[in-house]
């Protein structure tokens, strides 16, 4: 049992290898990507939906500004804009993998119509707050073709009395 766990490990550590090229192959100043995404909120346990947008000013630096929508669950849902920096490091360059963290500001204008949240909010009569916030996390990419990203991303939204967790998974064309 040890020895085939030892084969499985060797294995899979030169199957990684042989993606680790000695010089890596950043990607060139200027790429853009337009893209749409799907996700989880932890705010209303629900689903998201967005686009986003992509610019990179150097190999390690782009910006990201994105939309979208948390859909309406436990009387609540959200509208959300972001302008988030992303520094991608390749982990794989000949697999075309790179990880990166994100930071950045956004908007969320929350809405409800649970009874509890009304109590708490009762001097908003029209039972929405607009909120300004961080945003923190991480992702990793893909580079599936030359003109198409996939990723996946963690992010905490921080915002007053609607923080949340989103993960979601994308998907961009590149140009």
């Amino acid at each position: 049992m040890h020895q085939s766990l030892t084969h499985i490990a060797v294995s899979l550590l030169t199957a990684a290898a042989a993606c680790l090229p000695a010089a890596a192959a950043d990607q060139p100043r200027g790429q853009k990507t337009f893209g749409v995404y799907g996700g989880y909120s932890s705010r209303n346990e629900s689903a998201i939906a967005g686009i986003n947008f992509t610019y990179r000013f150097t190999s390690h630096f782009r910006l990201a500004p994105s939309a979208d929508y948390t859909f309406r669950h436990h009387g609540e849902d959200a509208f959300d804009l972001s302008l988030n920096a992303h520094i991608p490091f390749a982990i794989a360059p000949a697999c075309r993998l790179a990880i990166y963290p994100i930071a950045g500001i956004g908007y969320s204008e929350c809405k409800w119509n649970t009874s509890a949240t009304l109590q708490a909010y009762a001097a908003d009569s029209k039972h929405r707050l607009d909120r300004f916030g961080i945003n923190a996390g991480a992702g990793i990419e893909l580079m599936a073709t030359p003109t198409m990203r996939l990723a996946a991303e963690a992010t905490w939204r921080g915002r007053k009395d609607f923080s949340s967790a989103i993960v979601s998974l994308s998907i961009g064309y590149v140009f």
